[in-house]
């Protein structure tokens, strides 16, 4: 019977790994858009769960500090993005990350069932 997937890395394999990919990602967002060390870059790869889907989508995010959030989606995996293809995508504006605002702790504690802060005294 013929086997496909080999059991482990092939040692004359030369695809980097998923921690390579998303490096050079990294290494090309900053280049691009010239960003100090301060800003946080992050690639995330989801994969479609429907049966039969190969899609698989690359995102990259990067957080200045003092900034919203920008986001930059591509249609395919971090193995098929090329230096060129990512810097073009990157002279668009992206999408911005809107923070999560956090709701006052009187309603935190109503919606959790805690017992929130005591009332004002009426004195």
């Amino acid at each position: 019977m013929h086997r496909f997937v080999p059991d482990g890395p092939s040692p004359v394999d030369p695809s980097p790994t998923a921690a390579e990919e998303a490096a050079a990602l990294k290494r090309w967002t900053r280049r691009a858009l010239q960003l100090g060390p301060e800003t946080v870059v992050s690639v995330h790869t989801t994969h479609c769960v429907d049966a039969g889907c190969l899609v698989s989508e690359t995102t990259i995010v990067v957080q200045t500090p003092g900034a919203p959030a920008r986001g930059w989606r591509f249609q395919r995996p971090r193995v098929a993005l090329s230096r060129v293809v990512v810097a073009q995508v990157l002279a668009t504006p992206g999408f911005v990350i809107a923070p999560r605002e956090s709701p006052p702790a009187t309603e935190t504690a109503a919606a959790s069932g805690a017992p929130g802060p005591p009332p004002p005294s009426g004195r």
